[in-house]
């Protein structure tokens, strides 16, 4: 994993989607039709530094660098980065940290 040259504000996730396979181990090819929409996997590659408080400190993150999280398949912004393209979602759109 590359570092890249953002740094995200607050609550904001810099991430790169996970594509899923769209065969089976067999080499059956999965219709689009069929594949699930509703969920996308993604690796975190950078996160800010949480969101601000009315204290002024920052709330920390859930989630680090590395983590793989799932996110619904409408969340966050696409972002193109030194050629790379990534997705710039909010810490709340996190769904859960996939194991």
């Amino acid at each position: 994993m590359n570092k890249i040259n953002l740094n995200p504000f607050a609550d904001r996730i810099i991430a790169r989607e996970i594509k899923e396979s769209t065969t089976t181990p067999g080499g059956i090819i999965i219709p689009s039709s069929v594949q699930q929409k509703k969920l996308k996997k993604v690796e975190i590659v950078a996160v800010g530094p949480g969101k601000l408080l009315p204290s002024g400190e920052h709330k920390k993150m859930d989630v680090g660098v590395g983590d793989v999280v799932a996110i619904s398949s409408h969340s966050g912004y696409p972002i193109k980065v030194e050629g790379e393209d990534y997705l710039l979602v909010e810490e709340d759109a996190v769904l859960g940290i996939v194991e």
